[in-house]
């Protein structure tokens, strides 16, 4: 809450109150600082309590902000998305959350989910698991053994099989693109419109 006058309505005291910190402060009495922060406490509450205030609304996070609790979100749950629940996890359509992330990201949602399952998919690989090619491309959300090969080596450069042991995949750097949320684009001009 925020007070909606600079001016207040009365005095509260100021004058004896300041007088009172003043001298407690000389003094330094034992345990004066909890004192005077009881008093200035009071004093706000006091004003808080017979002022009239305005109370701030808290406004929803930017869309950076809930892109990167979707990033996070992809990242423990990358098997279970695809575009529509997404989108849903943004509150906006398939079709607008499609342009805004890729604008924000700058490659399509496919492209990064993929990326993301595959990343799992080798982590998986070299874990040394035992697990058949299907259970790891189920595991990681892949609908079919044959687009998981697929995108394996479309990422990799290798199959699922023959993956080296000491493969490194290189790491997923993303720098959202606040512009996507900011109608102020950097390379639009500003256009004086007056008549001089």
């Amino acid at each position: 809450a925020t007070l909606s006058h600079p001016l207040l309505s009365r005095d509260y005291g100021f004058t004896q109150l300041f007088e009172k910190i003043e001298t407690d402060l000389k003094n330094r009495e034992p345990y004066f600082e909890y004192e005077t922060a009881a008093v200035v406490q009071q004093l706000v509450i006091d004003i808080f309590r017979h002022e009239k205030i305005n109370q701030v609304k808290k406004s929803p996070p930017s869309r950076t902000v809930r892109l990167k609790a979707l990033l996070a979100e992809i990242d423990e749950k990358y098997q279970y998305f695809d575009l529509t629940s997404a989108a849903s996890f943004i509150g906006m359509t398939p079709a607008y959350f499609s342009r805004l992330f890729h604008i924000s990201v700058g490659m399509t949602f496919s492209k990064y989910l993929n990326r993301v399952r595959v990343e799992k998919a080798v982590e998986i690989l070299k874990s040394g698991e035992d697990l058949s090619m299907t259970e790891v491309s189920l595991r990681c959300g892949f609908d079919s053994i044959r687009n998981f090969n697929r995108i394996f080596k479309k990422y990799t450069g290798h199959t699922p099989h023959t993956l080296p042991k000491d493969f490194i995949l290189p790491q997923r750097l993303i720098n959202l693109n606040d512009a996507a949320s900011n109608p102020t684009m950097a390379e639009c001009e500003l256009i004086d419109s007056s008549d001089n």
